[in-house]
């Protein structure tokens, strides 16, 4: 088996292709593989990641949660969740 690591970096894209790979959609066979939707995946299960957030983003979430019925991380994941799936039904076919 070849070893495809290089020294050298890869060529850089023209603009024009970068472009194109960017609005690129996925195909059928990549659909396929949603891992969110394999079997086992338990919507019930919460995981932490961490986020950096500049400080003012930081500070206007502690002022949403301080005059809101929202907590810092209840806010912070509903919004997130809409827009990751906002995101992804703009990708999907």
């Amino acid at each position: 088996m070849e070893n495809k690591l290089s020294s050298r970096p890869p060529t850089p894209k023209s603009v024009e292709e970068f472009i194109a790979a960017a609005d690129k959609k996925p195909t059928q066979e990549k659909v396929k593989e949603l891992t969110w939707l394999r079997e086992g995946v338990r919507p019930d299960l919460k995981r932490c990641i961490s986020l950096f957030l500049y400080e003012p983003y930081i500070m206007k979430l502690k002022f949403i949660s301080e005059n809101s019925s929202y907590s810092q991380q209840a806010f912070a994941r509903k919004s997130l969740e809409k827009a990751i799936d906002d995101k992804i039904e703009q990708l999907l076919p």
